[in-house]
């Protein structure tokens, strides 16, 4: 939990790179860690410019957590990226 929550702080302050290694870790740490595969897909989606990564990582949170906060949300994103959106 502790390395999913610097990975945002790093993203908040626009270092993207820290942030994803700090996700990785999170998610390395706990490979069910459903939040810190979302955020770290959404980095992939809005900084990093990694569509597929970013859709491995949506289909993680919708298989671990389908009761997630924003499960519709990455629904979505994952149907738009499957469809190369």
């Amino acid at each position: 939990k502790a390395l999913n929550n610097l990975g945002i702080l790093l993203e908040s302050e626009g270092n993207y790179a820290k942030a994803e290694d700090a996700f990785l870790r999170a998610i390395a740490a706990d490979t069910r860690h459903a939040r810190a595969h979302y955020n770290l897909a959404q980095l992939y989606l809005k900084h990093l410019g990694a569509p597929k990564k970013a859709l491995y990582h949506l289909e993680e949170v919708i298989r671990l957590e389908p009761n997630h906060p924003r499960i519709e949300q990455s629904r979505a994103l994952a149907r738009q990226l499957r469809r190369g959106g």
